[in-house]
């Protein structure tokens, strides 16, 4: 499954892979700019960015990486869901 997120200045394209969130961010002009990795291990999870954060939650992967993007790069303004 592929998500994307849009920020008022990013672009994230998610997809799962293996249960965990791998994810492209660009700006919304398009310029890549970096990878994104949401794991989870035992009641942890892992957010790999340009610092390692450790989120304690007991939601689902997706519901962490919105709560993580709307945090650390504005709310989410869109998403879209693709099979």
């Amino acid at each position: 499954m592929t998500y994307i997120f849009v920020t008022d200045r990013w672009v994230f394209k998610c997809r799962e892979e293996f249960g965990d969130l791998s994810c492209l961010k660009f700006s919304v002009s398009g310029e890549f700019f970096r990878a994104i990795r949401i794991s989870r291990i035992g009641e942890k999870y892992y957010v790999i960015d340009d610092n390692k954060k450790e989120i304690r939650s007991n939601d689902d992967i997706l519901s962490v990486t919105k709560k993580y993007i709307s945090e650390t790069y504005g709310k989410i303004k869109n998403s879209f869901e693709c099979g």
